[in-house]
Order: structure tokens, then sequence, then C-alpha cells
């Protein structure tokens, strides 16, 4: 075991005992539950072919890394800029995305400012020089997304990268951004080591997990230049705890050192870096309608990352620095705050992330708190809630720190969950306005229990204006009404196989001979309007359709199993499937608890394939 860097987990003995305090020793093989040959070992899902499509397993050739910065009437932003590219072994493929917010009247420009610090690098006069003269000289100024805001319209953090997400997703359904990209979440007031970008990207493949997230409270710049110093000692701060304020916070920061590898942390993430490839970003797009919130920002995105199939590492060297002196001294990079009542308020926000997580005083009415759940800025579907609350050891249900005294900053083991059929780089769809899912949910889900669909059912979906009856089709109620009668007839042995093949056909047949109705699939994506843009970024080939006869709205990767559609189903409203698949697993449940034995299994074959 020795070797391997060693963890401080911290002094509270009150809380955790003597056995969870102090400092323990690193173990990676703990993570995947053993050394090589324990029995049940099962390690995160290290990066295979079928995640890169076409790309190599590493490197950087055919990614480009993508770095979203928001930024808060902060004058530091431009040396961010600065320091990034001039830092960067791969400038060419950087591409930066600033959300601006500042008061165009007394604060300068990110962009225009940082093509002023390069123009001085070369030894040009800028007070000479018109602003036209300098944008057109500068170095990768292109390659820089400005997404400007007004200072009096901010509404927080969380509400600023949300915009951001939205920016990243815009830019992924042109082209501009691949599922396989490196993407990397900053403050505005960073700087870098030298070739920081090809040393992210090793260190990221390090973790040997296609779904790893890199994430920490980085160091002050006063350390900027201790990974090259010869000295061979790494600390990096490490996030293990919370504590309950009006939401969730990190808190009580540990350290770890000279780790050989990331370490899996109990899903405590940190804004100030966030570091993946670009499926993670797209996926699990910070929740835009959180305007006013600081405190649960960050818990609330560790927790949808987890249920996603995510895991959060603590890096194990320090390659991206923070300025906590300059940019926690200057006043007016906190007066958002002033801004109390644009987007909304605080208390809705807060009410939204505490439903989110299961914390006390959220969402009352069950069905709405699902619904939440399970739309676009909710919950994953890969792994539970409940699965969270146990790998991080968080009471949240009862806004406890601690569900069994047990200190989880050391070593702790990776959770298994299944991949989605359709691959890493499948990027679900949701509705543009209501932001339910467009998809149904396969059998691997974790929404996929009849529990889960029935309660969705009785929302109707939650889909205001798209649950009218169609003419020629079954009401909802009638459907459920002829399912049960079948369930029923099932248990009580009054139906054999041949009747309720014939009957349930007969109903597939109603379903899917309705009038062709609008697909919500087509529904026209709102435009993104942004102001500032300096110049167009550079595209990706698009990925390839597999299937010859599949339009997909969200583009999917080559090879990603996709088959050709020969018939109306996949233009139906999601209503209608959701009935169609409750009505398919609702008779198959029946078929299995009236078989009984292994051999009725191999009788009843034929309906289990439906």
């Amino acid at each position: 075991m020795g070797g391997h860097g060693t963890i401080f987990i911290g002094k509270d003995e009150k809380t955790y005992g003597k056995e969870g305090t102090g400092h323990v020793d690193y173990d990676p093989d703990f993570e995947c539950g053993g050394p090589p040959g324990t029995p049940g070992r099962q390690c995160a899902f290290v990066t295979e072919e079928r995640h890169t499509d076409t790309l190599p397993l590493t490197g950087r050739e055919g990614r480009n890394m993508h770095i979203n910065i928001a930024s808060f009437r902060d004058p530091l932003c431009p040396k961010t800029l600065y320091n990034a590219f001039t830092k960067a072994k791969q400038p060419e493929k950087l591409f930066i995305r600033v959300l601006q917010q500042r008061d165009p009247d007394v604060d300068g420009d990110c962009l225009e400012d940082y093509c002023k610090l390069m123009s001085k690098e070369r030894g040009d006069d800028v007070d000479k020089m018109g602003m036209d003269e300098i944008l057109k000289d500068c170095p990768y100024a292109k390659q820089v997304f400005i997404h400007e805001i007004h200072a009096k319209e901010a509404a927080g953090p969380t509400w600023a990268r949300g915009l951001l997400s939205k920016d990243i997703e815009a830019a992924y359904k042109k082209g501009e951004v691949n599922p396989q990209d490196h993407c990397m979440s900053l403050d505005s007031h960073m700087d870098f080591e030298h070739h920081f970008d090809d040393r992210m990207i090793q260190m990221w493949e390090d973790s040997l997990n296609e779904y790893a997230v890199l994430s920490t409270y980085v160091q002050d710049v006063d350390h900027l230049g201790e990974e090259d110093d010869g000295k061979h000692h790494h600390q990096v701060p490490h996030l293990c705890m919370i504590m309950y304020t009006s939401n969730v916070r990190t808190h009580a920061t540990k350290c770890v050192n000279d780790l050989s590898k990331p370490k899996l942390t109990n899903v405590v993430w940190g804004a100030g870096l966030s570091f993946s490839k670009c499926h993670a970003d797209l996926k699990v797009m910070v929740d835009p309608h959180t305007p006013h919130i600081f405190d649960g920002e960050e818990f609330n995105r560790a927790a949808r990352y987890f249920t996603h199939g995510y895991d959060i590492y603590t890096p194990n060297h320090v390659y991206v620095l923070h300025d906590y002196h300059r940019s926690q001294s200057n006043p007016i990079m906190h007066t958002w705050h002033q801004n109390n009542v644009v987007h909304g308020s605080f208390a809705d926000s807060n009410k939204r992330l505490r439903t989110m997580i299961d914390l006390p005083n959220g969402e009352k009415d069950p069905q709405q708190a699902l619904r939440m759940k399970q739309s676009k800025y909710g919950l994953g579907d890969r792994r539970s809630l409940d699965q969270l609350i146990q790998f991080s050891g968080f009471d949240l249900r009862n806004e406890k720190v601690t569900i069994d005294g047990k200190n989880r900053c050391g070593n702790i083991q990776w959770v298994p969950f299944t991949e989605h059929p359709l691959g890493v780089n499948h990027i679900a769809g949701f509705d543009n306005e209501t932001e339910d899912p467009l998809e149904p949910y396969d059998p691997t889900s974790t929404w996929h229990s009849l529990g889960a669909v029935a309660l969705r059912h009785g929302l109707k979906l939650g889909i205001p204006g798209k649950n009218e009856n169609i003419e020629g089709l079954p009401e909802g109620e009638d459907l459920d009404k002829q399912h049960a009668q079948l369930q029923e007839a099932v248990e009580a042995a009054e139906v054999v196989n041949n009747g309720l093949d014939e009957k349930h056909k007969e109903l597939m047949d109603q379903i899917q001979s309705a009038e062709a109705v609008k697909d919500v699939n087509k529904a026209e994506e709102p435009e993104i309007t942004v102001l500032g843009q300096r110049g167009p970024l550079r595209g990706i080939t698009k990925f390839k359709e597999k299937a010859s006869g599949f339009i997909a709205k969200y583009p999917l990767p080559h090879n990603a199993g996709i088959h050709k559609i020969e018939h109306g189903f996949n233009n139906l409203p999601t209503f209608i499937k959701i009935n169609v698949f409750l009505l398919v697993f609702g008779v198959i449940f029946a078929i299995v608890r009236g078989a009984g034995t292994g051999r009725a299994f191999k009788r009843n074959s034929k309906k289990r394939e439906l």
C-alpha cells in the first residue's frame, strides 16, 4: 500500500471518533474493492474504444479544450486569458467562453484588455493604436467567446454558470464542441503552471475513469512554480465534508499529500476548478433556474454528477491556481447581491435545490418533486439518491453531517452502475419549454420502474398543453383500465397465453394506428442571444449518425447502436410512448408473477420479447 501518498482526514473526534481522524495512507486498490484477484473486485470504467468512437483512447489528437469562465466586474479576467494562452502547450486548441457581467461605462472589457496585454508584450504602443487594430492582430482572439451581461442583470455565480452551460450546449448543437473534448470551469482570476493543458489532461487520464471529474479548491497563486521546483512534495486541498446553512455548503477542507494518482472523493465538488470530458458538462449542465444562490450550488451539481454516473476526484497535482488576495479584496466583485429581485427569488431557487436532494422544506407535492428531479436540470438515472447518501455519508433528509459516524475523507470504494445503452457520448433530449425528458427510460435506468412510470403518468408527464387526447386514440385512463383488466386476468389464470397475445396486440395496434401528430422532438429551439461575440469558434466535424432512417435531434456517436426505424412509433408524442412502455412492462410483470418457474419463463419467452 505504501508509496501512494497520504490523506489528512481531519481532527473531529467528537463526530468521527479517534479512528476517523489523523492521516491515512492512500490505497488506490481500495477504490476497486481490493487488489487484483479480490473476489468481486470492480473498478471504474477505464476509457475504451466504445467510449471514444474513432478518436484515440488518450491524448489530444482530435480533441480541443474548452474553458468556461464566469466573471463579475473582475479586472483580473484579461490577465486570466493572457495566462491561459501564454502558458498552454497547445494554445491553438484552447477555446474560452466568458460570461462577462460588467458595467461597460465603468469596467474594462475582458477580451479587449487581454489583447492590449498581448500587444504590449510585442512592444506595441497601445496608446497610439485603435481598438480595431489591436483586436485584428490579437493572438487567439477568435478563440474567445464573450457573452455580455450588464452587471445590473447579474444574479449570482450559479445563475452565471448556468448561462455558460447553455452556451456550451449551443456550441455542441452547432458542431463546435465534441463530447470527447476536454472541458474546464474556472473563476476569472486564475494563473497556471506551464503546459497546464497537457498536464491536466494527463492527470485526468491517470484517474483511469472515463466518467472522472477533477475538482478542488485550488491553491493560491503564491504557490505558483512549486510543481516544478524539484522538491517532489505536492499538497492539494481535498473536499470531503459539508455543513448545512440555507442549503449545503462545502466545509472543512482537508488535504492530500504526494498522491500517485487522483483520489476518488465522496461526491464533494468545487466550482473553482472542474475538469472532465465535455460529455459531463453537456449532461450535467449548471441549473440556470437558481438566481441568487451561493450555498447549495456545489453539492447540487455534485449530486447530479454522481447520479449521472460521474465520479469526483481530488487532483494529485496543482496546475491551476487562484488569486485569492486580489479577487477577495476587490469590493465591487461581490455587489451582485444587490440585484436581489432580478430573474427570480432566492427563496424559490433555494427550495428548488433542496427538492433535488431531499433536504427538508423542499417541494411538498411528491409528483411535482419527482417531475423536477427527472427534468433537464434534475438528477441522473444511472445511480440513485439513496446510493448517493450511503456513499457520501451525508444524512441529507435529516440535515446531519453523517449517517453513521464514519469519516469518508479517506479511502472509499467506487459505486458501480450500468452505462447508458447508447454510450457515454449520448446527450439525452428534453422539451425546450417544459424541460421534461423526451426519451423513455431504458431498462437500466434508475427511473425505470412501474412505480416511477405510473407516478409520471399520473402527472400526464407534466407537459402542459401537450396531453390533449388525440382523435382515434383511447384516453389514458381507458388504456390503464384495459391494461389492469389484462393483468388481473393473467394473475387469475383466466386468459391463456395466446389470448393475452391477441389482446395485447390489439391494444398496441390502437396506439400505433393513431393519427400522426407533431413530434415534440421537432419543437423549435429557442435562439440564445449572445452579445459581444468577437469571432466564430473553430468548428468540429459533427458526429455521424449510424442509422440511415433516423434523424437525431442531438448528434449521436458513430456506431452508437441505433438501428433503422421502419414504423411511426418514434414520431408519436412522448406521453403515448410512456403509455406503451407502461403497458408492455406491466404485462411482463404480471406474466412473471403468474409463471412461477423457470420452465414458465421458457414457455413465455415470446411475450417477453414484445
